[in-house]
């Protein structure tokens, strides 16, 4: 959030830089982000990004998320699927994805 403030928000009661208002009406056109001030719309765009994913999880369409800070590139490989050969789409990919992890685990 932070970030995003930071980038697009001139100040938290601005609004927001047209470019993330035209993104935001891309993504989501059920919103008046025209209407918000900066800080709204970066606190609607997470709420509703993040409502978004939970559904998609309860769902089944997705199968979880991640903290970045948390994750390192192996985690996030791991969590694509690119170890489990009933999941990776093209095998190469999942093959070099794990030699390159296996061998900064050696490091």
């Amino acid at each position: 959030m932070e970030s995003l403030c930071v980038k697009f928000c001139p100040s938290l009661s601005s609004r927001p830089h047209k470019h993330f208002i035209s993104v935001m009406i891309a993504l989501f056109p059920d919103h008046p982000w025209d209407s918000y001030s900066c800080l709204q719309a970066a606190a609607m765009y997470w709420l509703v990004y993040n409502e978004i994913a939970l559904t998609a999880i309860k769902s089944g369409s997705l199968d979880g998320w991640y903290k970045r800070e948390e994750t390192d590139a192996c985690g996030v490989a791991a969590l694509s699927g690119f170890f489990d050969e009933n999941k990776v789409i093209y095998a190469p990919s999942g093959l070099l994805a794990n030699a390159s992890c296996e061998a900064l685990s050696l490091s």
